[in-house]
């Protein structure tokens, strides 16, 4: 149950913009996404939230895959970099490669970033607005194989590259876009069930406890989660997936 939401349709934001709160998962980011990565971690911490409410491994995640390092890392790394300067990209896409290499360590955090500095790259250095399409491919397959759930941003690229890269490369990238958005559906449907089953028991555990502070944030972040919006996103990113 790990997810980024209040978004505003196809809208790509800056990601300079974005929230840093510890709960993005839930309320902090300017975008939707649908997040289908499956590791040891997570699993560990649904099944902790699933059996006592505890979401304290979840909240833990997401203080490790955290917005402010990806930022840093790419205004350290990244924001001074001129894509003109190399029309293949091959500088930038070395400098890439070696930061995520350097959290190998860590498949979680390392999965994350992949995502946050490829999103980054394409959307706050122009990228996906220019017409470099082998750096462009890189990076959408770096979102999709990131396996965060970027497919906004992923489809827009989709739809640069159609006609100006190989047609089994972009056959490549829809067929695993198609897979990631199939789970995701699955995903929603036990979302929205866990998310009404907290709102519950986290209401009640407050209502008997008036004087309790811990935990009236996240009731509220909760609370504040459109899932008929993230819904009608994912059809909408599945129809337009239909059409390329």
């Amino acid at each position: 149950m790990i997810v980024s939401c209040s978004g505003t349709g196809d809208e790509l934001t800056k990601t300079a913009d974005l929230s840093s709160n510890t709960n993005a998962r839930f309320s902090g980011d300017s975008h939707i996404s649908y997040p289908t990565l499956k590791s040891k971690l997570v699993e560990e911490a649904q099944a902790e939230l699933k059996a006592t409410g505890d979401d304290s491994k979840l909240v833990a995640l997401d203080e490790l895959g955290h917005l402010k390092l990806a930022d840093s890392l790419y205004a350290t790394d990244f924001q001074k970099i001129e894509l003109t300067a190399n029309e293949d990209g091959i500088p930038l896409i070395n400098r890439y490669n070696a930061l995520i290499t350097s959290y190998s360590h860590n498949p979680y955090q390392q999965a994350h970033l992949q995502s946050a500095l490829s999103r980054r790259i394409l959307v706050n250095l122009g990228l996906v607005g220019s017409d470099y399409f082998p750096t462009i491919a890189y990076f959408t397959d770096q979102l999709l194989d990131s396996h965060m759930g970027e497919y906004q941003l992923i489809l827009k690229c989709l739809e640069k590259l159609k006609g100006n890269v190989p047609v089994d490369q972009i056959s490549q990238m829809t067929t695993k876009l198609h897979q990631q958005i199939e789970n995701s559906r699955t995903n929603e449907i036990e979302l929205a069930k866990g998310i009404q089953a907290m709102i519950i028991e986290r209401g009640k555990q407050l209502a008997d406890n008036p004087s309790q502070k811990k935990g009236r944030l996240m009731l509220s972040s909760l609370k504040e989660i459109d899932l008929g919006l993230r819904q009608r996103t994912l059809e909408q990113c599945s129809d337009r997936l239909s059409r390329l």
